[in-house]
């Protein structure tokens, strides 16, 4: 199973549907495809490679994530 290619399909499919929602806030597949491919984008620029482990460091739910290379 491919998490990337599995919300690329869904982001294509149901862009607007709801994937994440949390009070009155909501995240469509387009948008959190969007985020990942973001994030994805700014940790090549750091160097991080396939394979290579990072860690999460979780801020405000529906605000995204900070990915760091562990230095592994």
């Amino acid at each position: 199973m491919n998490l990337a290619r599995n919300l690329e399909r869904s982001a294509f499919s149901f862009p607007d549907r709801p994937v994440v929602s949390e009070d009155l806030s909501e995240i469509s597949y387009l948008e959190l495809n969007a985020r990942a491919n973001r994030a994805a984008t700014a940790l090549i620029k750091l160097g991080v490679k396939p394979g290579d482990r990072i860690y999460e460091i979780p801020s405000f739910p529906l605000q995204g994530t900070q990915g760091i290379p562990d230095g592994r």
